[in-house]
C-alpha cells in the first residue's frame, strides 16, 4: 500500500529535487573531475577495491552489530527465525499476515547486501540497518503483546521487555563511552 501512497512518491520527488541541482551544478563545473571522482572512484572502486576501511570484513560488520545493537540484535535474529518457521508452515497464509515483518527483514538484507559485497567496508555503512531492525523488533513485540496470555504471563512478558530496554540502554551508554580506536 505504501507504493500507492502519494506521500511516498512526493517524498521521492522532493529528494530528487534536492539531489538533482547538486549533480547538475557539480557536473557542469568540472565534468572530468565529476566523472573521475564520483563515478569511477566512489561508485566503482569502492565496490571492487579496498580504498579505505582497513581490514574490515563481514565478520567485523557482524561483531559491530552485536556490539552496538545488543540486546536488540538478538530480538531481530529471533524475529528472522520466527519468520522462517512461520513461512515454512503455510507460506501463502502466513505471507499475508506477516507482510510487514517480511518487508522489514527483506529491507535489512537488501541494504546489507551491497555493503557486504563491496570491498571498501566502513562501519558507519551499517547505520541504515538500525531503523529497520528496530521496526522488526517492534513488530515482534507488538505481536507478542496481542497474544492471549493470562495476566501473570503478561506481567512477566512486560517485565522482560522492560528489562531488555534497561539492558539495551545501559549497553548503549557503556559502549558509547568505551569505544577504542583499535
Amino acid at each position: 500500500s505504501w507504493l500507492e501512497s502519494g506521500f511516498f512518491w512526493l517524498g521521492l520527488l522532493f529528494g530528487a529535487l534536492i539531489l538533482a541541482p547538486w549533480i547538475v551544478i557539480d557536473y557542469f563545473r568540472n565534468k572530468n573531475e565529476f566523472i573521475d571522482t564520483y563515478i569511477r572512484k566512489h561508485l566503482t572502486k569502492r565496490v571492487t577495491e579496498r580504498l579505505i576501511g582497513g581490514n574490515v570484513s563481514n565478520m567485523t560488520y557482524l561483531s559491530h552489530l552485536l556490539r552496538f545493537a545488543e540486546p536488540w540484535i538478538f530480538i531481530f535474529f529471533s524475529s528472522c527465525t520466527f519468520l522462517i518457521f512461520k513461512l515454512r508452515r503455510n507460506f501463502m497464509g502466513n505471507f499475508k499476515s506477516q507482510k510487514s515483518l517480511i518487508f522489514v527483514v527483506t529491507s535489512v538484507l537488501l541494504i546489507f547486501l551491497p555493503f557486504g559485497v563491496a570491498q571498501t567496508k566502513l562501519l558507519y555503512y551499517l547505520t541504515p540497518l538500525y531503523p529497520f531492525m528496530a521496526i522488526a523488533c517492534a513488530i515482534i513485540l507488538d505481536s507478542l503483546m496481542k497474544c492471549n496470555f493470562s495476566k501473570p504471563e503478561m506481567i512477566v512478558i512486560k517485565s522482560f521487555v522492560a528489562l531488555l530496554f534497561v539492558i539495551g540502554s545501559l549497553c548503549s551508554i557503556f559502549v558509547g563511552f568505551h569505544i577504542s580506536n583499535a
